[in-house]
């Protein structure tokens, strides 16, 4: 089943089904929306699948209000923000790079990738090895609008860096003394 990107309040999120997407308040025709195999980011009601979602949830509020009793509607009023998207927009229109782009309200965590390597190196491989394969998840998952994974992935490269210097540390006394012995 086809997932698909959105940007909402200017920070990518995703991926969504096309069900997911229908249960979404934001859901509306001038959604932004990326899928793999698009070049740039169009609206929803250029995607001829999710088009036909927004053509199922017009129909679904017809027919609700068709079957409601009528009541006296009061007059409301709508406030439409402008959206918040990307500073200066491509030429092109969104691209998924571009959206990466987006200055987040935090910025991303450390990955902790350099000292992991050097770790790899120094002191405890196949500990350093494990780090770095985390360091490098801290990016993607980030770029990919997974905060919270991007986070999860920082702090495990961290703690990978930690044990293999404690592993190093407390291993150097008894490289010493074989070296020693060897002599």
């Amino acid at each position: 089943m086809e997932k698909y990107w959105i940007i909402v309040d200017g920070r990518p999120q995703g991926p969504f089904t096309p069900e997911q997407l229908k249960l979404r308040r934001d859901f509306t025709a001038e959604l932004p929306v990326w899928t793999t195999g698009m070049d740039d980011w169009t609206v929803v009601s250029e995607v001829p699948v999710l088009a036909a979602l927004l053509e199922e949830i017009a129909a679904e509020e017809v027919a609700a209000e068709a079957s409601a009793p009528q009541q006296p509607q009061q007059p409301q009023q709508v406030f439409q923000q402008e959206p918040n998207f990307i500073q200066s927009t491509p030429a092109g229109g969104f691209t998924p790079q571009s959206a990466a782009m987006v200055a987040p309200a935090e910025s991303m965590p450390p990955s902790y990738l350099a000292w992991n390597i050097v770790m790899t190196l120094c002191c405890c491989m196949i500990i350093g090895v494990i780090g770095i394969v985390f360091s490098a998840q801290v990016a993607q998952k980030w770029q990919r609008g997974d905060i919270e994974g991007a986070r999860k992935s920082s702090e495990r490269a961290a703690w990978c860096l930690i044990l293999s210097l404690v592993l190093g540390l407390v291993s150097m006394p008894f490289q010493m003394l074989i070296q020693m012995a060897s002599l």
